[in-house]
């Protein structure tokens, strides 16, 4: 039996900032004072193993890049607190990362935090250091930023991660080429392009900029309206006319096959879910499982995919940490972690089994829609629904001690973030029909044959151009 537990009343947040001192374990400051109050406590609880590494032959620390300056990785955001400058170097190196930063405090312990890639660097006042593997090697890359080490192909030495203004990454060579716009239909625009002004960009001068963010974000489509430079992007299009808007597609896509009333049917635990989707496998991990699961789920509602946040998984760890631990189901602080957040808990189950279950509450009897009050029924179908929600992280826990559970006691925890779901007021906006609009085939191709946002991906969004801000 799967027990669920999900945030299903109202709640608006208004005004919700980033917090130095973060409640969701991870320091977020360039000031060491910002960590002492609430990381280091909130590590323990979320991972008290990271304190007791026993470091093996770490051989010597790899050398500090420009000549020691103080700076950061702008690509890391999240550090936490660790006993040494070895222990940060470790956990680099397990992770398959060629950069970490460190901070020294108490000593010889301080704050670490690691990444493959670090172009993007920020002078700071605090004595954070970035410190570079020798033996990371670098892919060869023509008008762009190349790829490093783990993220070049086996296949050869050419991959950029990122491309110059004018440039867009090829989606077969890996490459940056000349922009090519993609085919245009005039005076178009997507009904998913509404509701939420944060997701129509003002400030892009041209189109080129717009498809280059279309393609960092591994969209579709694209919407550009000169008059105000506005630029929206997406992966799904439902057209309406208007003037001014154009619609530009990316003619490499797949195409999407629409059915506007496909009843939604609930899925068959007795029957493995490879008979839904043959791509699927036992073997896949955790993280895939999670991701590529939602993502079919909210394809089949015509939805943009979700995109993992490194992050929003450190913060789920401290409610599947916790509940495992106290072995029970018991929410987070999570509307307020930074970023703030809606969670769902599910214990005695997988990453499988816990995500089709919280996705099953649409065809409960009490569910409705519109309307408000289903949140209260199918709060954690609506949260891992949510239409402005485009990051999330998950986490699995397992408490061994034969007191709660025989075979142990399985928490799965998930969390979905900027934008997070359940709020009141924007329901009917969010939330969709009960009804599918795309197929089953093809959602199972979108969610598992594509390729998902991975670090690649996330870093090419991030070296967004001066019009737009990185997320």
């Amino acid at each position: 039996m799967v027990l669920l537990q999900s945030w299903t009343s109202l709640v608006m947040i208004v005004g919700v900032a980033a917090s130095d001192e973060s409640s969701a374990g991870n320091c977020s400051s360039d000031d060491p004072a910002g960590c002492n109050a609430h990381g280091n406590s909130m590590l323990q609880r979320m991972s008290p193993s990271l304190s007791k590494i026993k470091l093996g032959s770490v051989g010597s620390l790899w050398e500090s890049m420009d000549a020691g300056a103080n700076q950061r990785c702008l690509t890391i955001a999240v550090w936490h607190a660790v006993e040494s400058q070895e222990i940060c170097q470790t956990q680099a190196k397990e992770a398959e990362h060629d950069y970490y930063q460190f901070q020294v405090q108490d000593g010889t312990g301080g704050l670490c935090g690691t990444a493959p890639y670090c172009y993007d660097k920020k002078n700071v006042g605090n004595p954070w250091q970035i410190f570079k593997s020798p033996d990371a090697t670098t892919c060869t890359c023509t008008n762009g930023w190349p790829a490093e080490s783990s993220y070049c192909p086996s296949t050869g030495t050419a991959k950029c991660t990122a491309c110059k203004d004018g440039y867009s990454l090829s989606t077969t060579t890996a490459q940056c080429e000349p922009t090519e716009l993609w085919k245009k239909e005039a005076n178009l625009r997507c009904k998913e392009s509404q509701g939420n002004k944060a997701k129509v960009m003002s400030g892009c001068k041209e189109e080129s900029l717009c498809q280059e963010r279309a393609v960092r974000k591994r969209h579709r489509h694209f919407l550009y309206l000169a008059k105000k430079k506005s630029c929206w992007t997406g992966n799904y299009c439902e057209t309406f006319e208007k003037n001014g808007w154009n619609l530009y597609t990316n003619p490499a896509a797949a195409s999407v096959r629409r059915r506007q009333s496909l009843t939604v049917v609930p899925h068959d635990f007795k029957k493995p879910f490879s008979d839904t989707c043959p791509q699927y496998s036992d073997s896949l991990p955790n993280k895939d499982v999670f991701v590529k699961a939602h993502n079919y789920m909210r394809c089949l509602h015509g939805i943009d995919p979700l995109m993992w946040d490194q992050k929003v998984e450190d913060n789920s760890k401290i409610g599947s940490t916790d509940c495992a631990k106290e072995g029970r189901l018991e929410h987070t602080d999570c509307y307020h972690m930074d970023p703030p957040a809606a969670e769902n808990l599910a214990s005695g189950s997988n990453a499988l089994l816990s995500t089709t279950a919280w996705y099953d509450e649409i065809i409960l009897p009490d569910y409705e829609y519109p309307g408000e009050k289903s949140i209260k029924v199918s709060g954690h179908y609506t949260a891992m629904i949510w239409k402005d929600t485009e990051k999330f992280g998950c986490s699995e826990k397992v408490n061994h001690d034969p007191k709660h559970q025989e075979g142990g006691y399985v928490v799965d925890c998930c969390q979905y973030a900027d934008v997070p779901g359940n709020m009141g007021g924007t329901y009917e906006h969010n939330v969709p029909k009960t009804i599918w609009t795309n197929e089953v085939a093809f959602c199972c191709q979108e969610s598992f044959d594509a390729p998902d946002c991975d670090f690649d991906c996330e870093y090419q969004a991030f070296r967004l151009r001066g019009w737009e801000k990185p997320r």
